[in-house]
This record gives C-alpha cells, structure tokens and sequence, in this order.
C-alpha cells in the first residue's frame, strides 16, 4: 500500500537491503547506503513539516518588472513573485480593422484598454473600478472572451467578493488568476458596502490550501440595467471615489463587419489588437523605470476616473440630500398651514400622514409666527422615503434620514425658543421639543 515503506519499518528496511545489494555495493558502501536510506525519509518529512509550520498563507503576483522568479518568506507569508511575460498575441490578418470597427461602436475602447494598462503599473489602485453600462447585444461579453482569449480575466460575483473578505472559503483557485490584470463581475445589480474594501488585494482560500493573497488590478463591473444602489439618488462619495463610468449602446450584432466574418472570427481579431496594445504598452511602461513607471500611471488613472466619476452623469448623494430636505420641507409647510384637514392621497402617503397626526402640531411665536414642531422627524423621513422613492434609493437614502433631518430642522443650534398653543401667545410660552418648519417668513425672538 502507499506509505508502508516509510510507515513499516521492517519492510522498509528489506527493500534497502535488496537495493543495496542489486547495485553491488561493497560492504562498506551497503552500510553506508542503508544508513543514508534510512535517514532520508524522515528528513524529507521534517523539512516539509518546518517549511509549512511558518507559512500561515500565500501572495502570488506577477512582478512587471522583474527577469526571474523569487519566493520570499517573511512572518508566516511566503511571497511568491513570477517575472511578466509577453501575452501571446495571434496572427490575425483582420486585428487592426477589428479594432477600427470596434473602436468606432465603443469610441472609449482605447481609454478602458489604457486604464487596464495603467493600472497593472499603478501601486495604489483604489479608483480602478470600472461600471461598464450597455444592452445586452451590445458586445459586453464578446469585450470579455477576447480578454480572456489572452489569460486577463477572472471571474467573481458580488456573493462571492464577499465571501472571500469574510475568510470564507470559495469555490475559486487562485492560481488560474496569477497573471490576470482585470477582476470581471458580471450581471452587476447590487453595490454592496464590501465592494469598497476592493483596492489592491483580496485573501482568497480556496478549498484545502493556504489562503492565498491575490492582486487586484482592473475591477470591472458589467450590466444592462441601472444600478440604483449604486447611483440611485445620487452616487455616494466613497463609490464616487472609485468608480469610473462608461456607456455603451447600439447592438454590435448589427455591425457589417461582424455579420460578414462572424462572432468568432471578430472576437479573435480584437484580443489580437488588444494583445499588441497591452505588448506595446507595457514595454513602453517598462522602460520608464519602476518609479517614474509607477508615478505615471496613478497620475493617468486619477485623472481617467475624475472625468468619468458617476456624479458626472448621476450627481451626488449629497446634493439629493438638500433636494430631498427642501421637498420634505415643503410638504411639511403645506400639512402646517391645514394641519387637520382630511388625508388627500394626492398630497402625502396615508402613513406619512399618520405620523404627522401623531407627532406634529402647529405653534405660534411671540412675533406672530406659525411653526410646526415635529417630534420624531427622522422617522417621518424614513416613511416619506418608502413611499416616493423606489426600494434602493429609498433603503440608500434613509441610511442618511438623520442627516436630512437635520437639513429640515430650522431651529437655531444652542438657541431656545418659546412657543405658545394658542395664537394670541398669552403667557410665557413653552420651549418644546422637535424639529421646526416655519411656514413663513417671520423675525424670530429667540431667548
């Protein structure tokens, strides 16, 4: 059986004496061969044991730069750096019209192909993700196969991103990904809060093996329909900060050249014309130098995705803040004037309308003022949210329902103000608790 030569001693030892003597050995010689033989076994496991004791996990990568392979081994990380080789690019008579035509369908080919390269130099890559928009028959996965065509592109879901930044294990081998400059998700329709710890690495474990620290380069995000938890009311600053946005449309079914040569024949054409602008690119990079190499492409990546930032065609989560905060306002300021008029379904949603009954009521200042106060203000956001806004945007932007609240509350901070019930404001007034929504404008006494 396997094992039994090393694990029975006795039959072990037989073997060597057989092996010693079919060699013919002398005396001398066979005693020194059984002795060597005997030690080996348990050297080899020894050594195996001591290498893998301090190894707690793994960095595979690819150095740009380097001519050689290196393992290095540092506080229970062994890091393992292969030298970058040429991609190996097909002789594809039809490449360079290949790349015209598809150039001409998405006129930003040459800026995402640039950013990839870029990329793979940049040291910090956290505004490396890219949310590629386009129809379904617009060439999204023909883009991809002819990335992969050049060994590029691995593939994640969101479930799975996830999953491996909790130190899950994932059906996913890192090793297919060593030399892979773009990190592919497809069917995007969720950007989850984990998405924003994607900067330059993530830890992978793979089923029985050490967990694995894979680079990441390009982050790519594909789909068809919008993302509203991405840019629904607006895009939120972090995401804002490192997402890139671009568009495609038409269909690239309809394209002449694809129809007369084919899907196939139009996908091997492009990943040639992309493999010799990632050769001829990196050579360029390469002779830069590390540094000057390195320092070129952060200062091209930060500047690709300033000019394609998602507020630059969905504006900023901080600027709905305000417009959602004067729309509430308003409503707010319209239920104060006739604040016990019937429920208009017109006007407010009936549990929006509930809540005001509840926790709203109209006062007056001594100069004459209306006023209402709200207690409860955050809450009448939330349910104001939920029932104008579709579920995303509404979940998105009530996860800042105090801070529009804030923006809705019109008393002065640190300063009171007295208010009465009644408008003849007899009395010293009360100073209550709540927001306030002043229904015009008034001189306000505060004490």
């Amino acid at each position: 059986m396997v094992g039994d030569p090393i694990t029975d001693r006795v039959r072990y030892s037989v073997d060597v004496q057989k092996a010693a003597a079919a060699r013919g050995f002398t005396d001398a010689q066979q005693t020194a061969f059984k002795k060597n033989a005997q030690i080996a076994p348990g050297s080899a496991v020894l050594d195996f044991i001591n290498m893998h004791r301090q190894i707690k996990s793994m960095a595979m990568s690819v150095n740009i730069f380097a001519t050689a392979p290196s393992v290095d081994v540092v506080d229970g990380v062994a890091r393992v750096a292969l030298p970058h080789r040429e991609l190996p690019v097909t002789n594809e008579p039809l490449s360079e019209e290949v790349g015209r035509d598809f150039g001409e369908h998405f006129p930003e080919l040459e800026g995402l192909m640039t950013m990839m390269l870029m990329a793979r130099f940049a040291k910090d890559r956290r505004r490396a993700f890219v949310w590629l928009q386009a129809p379904s028959d617009w060439g999204k996965g023909l883009l991809v196969a002819a990335l992969k065509e050049l060994g590029l592109v691995f593939e994640l879901s969101v479930e799975q991103v996830k999953l491996a930044l909790s130190g899950a294990s994932i059906g996913f081998d890192p090793n297919t990904a060593l030399r892979a400059w773009v990190m592919f998700v497809d069917e995007f329709n969720a950007a989850a809060a984990e998405l924003k710890q994607l900067n330059s690495s993530i830890n992978v474990t793979a089923k029985w093996q050490l967990q694995t620290e894979l680079p990441l380069y390009t982050k790519l995000f594909a789909s068809k329909e919008n993302v509203r938890s991405l840019v629904g009311g607006g895009a939120e600053q972090q995401f804002n900060n490192r997402f890139s946005l671009m568009q495609g449309d038409g269909s690239l079914d309809e394209r002449e050249l694809f129809k007369r040569i084919g899907g196939a024949a139009y996908m091997r054409a492009l990943s040639a014309w992309i493999g010799r602008f990632f050769n001829a690119g990196v050579a360029r990079m390469r002779a830069m130098g590390r540094p000057t190499a390195e320092l070129e492409a952060q200062r091209w990546m930060d500047e690709f995705q300033q000019a394609h930032m998602l507020s630059v065609a969905h504006g900023t989560l901080e600027d709905t803040l305000r417009e959602v905060a004067d729309q509430i306002g308003d409503r707010l300021m319209e239920y104060g004037r006739y604040p016990r008029r019937p429920w208009n379904r017109d006007e407010l949603d009936f549990k929006a309308y509930q809540h005001l009954r509840a926790h709203a009521d109209l006062r007056y200042t001594k100069g004459g003022g209306e006023v209402l106060v709200i207690k409860r203000l955050e809450g009448f956001v939330r349910v104001y949210l939920t029932s104008t806004e579709d579920k995303s945007t509404a979940a998105k932007l009530a996860y800042r329902a105090e801070e529009i609240a804030r923006l809705i509350d019109q008393r002065a901070p640190g300063e009171r103000l007295r208010l009465f019930r009644r408008s003849e404001c007899e009395g010293a007034g009360e100073q209550e608790r709540g927001a306030l929504v002043f229904l015009e404008p008034v001189t306000i006494p505060w004490d």
